[in-house]
């Protein structure tokens, strides 16, 4: 991003930060709004329980800037020290043992919910999908309950939580009048 100015106009800390290409040698070192966002970034940090100790902030070029004159605050939490991980109630970061398919921990969890899973049909799909401004990958399962009643997933979350999706398998067979086990 480019913040033109005019000869009238004067840039401030903030243009200064937009406008700063990547490869020049204030990049190297923070603008005063650089470095207020890094402390305010750093004072969060703390306010969550983290030492200063356990987490850096730097300046990167920005992923995917194309060599435009893009920045982006890097912050750097080590894995003991994330506060999302420590917490008691926080999730699994996965269910099931890394050698697992998505599809295996889906077909794990049906069956531990007393579902039979071979009753369904299962499809992995990726797919990536485009906009203006750049594209992602769509992952997904695809569920067939019946003959043309499916829905689809998606991964990251049916990982996350396997069991939820489970509940939402039960709620599509009940609305399609499916006899649930």
């Amino acid at each position: 991003m480019a913040v033109n100015f005019n000869s009238v106009s004067r840039p401030n800390a903030a243009g200064a930060f937009l406008e700063g290409p990547a490869s020049s040698p204030r990049a190297a070192s923070a603008t005063g709004f650089e470095q207020q966002l890094m402390a305010a970034i750093g004072d969060s940090l703390v306010r969550a329980g983290l030492t200063p100790e356990q987490f850096q902030i730097g300046l990167a070029p920005a992923a995917g800037s194309n060599g435009a004159a893009a920045r982006q605050i890097v912050v750097t939490l080590p894995a003991a020290a994330n506060p999302e991980s420590n917490r008691a109630d926080a999730p699994p970061a996965s269910t099931g043992p890394a050698n697992l398919s998505p599809v295996e921990v889906l077909k794990a969890a049906l069956k531990s919910a007393g579902l039979d899973p071979d009753r369904f049909s299962f499809r992995e799909i990726r797919e990536v999908v485009g906009y203006p401004g750049g594209s992602y990958e769509n992952h997904h399962i695809a569920v067939e309950v019946a003959s043309g009643v499916q829905e689809c997933y998606d991964v990251a979350l049916m990982l996350r939580h396997p069991e939820v999706t489970v509940t939402e398998i039960r709620r599509l067979l009940r609305t399609s009048g499916i006899q649930v086990a």
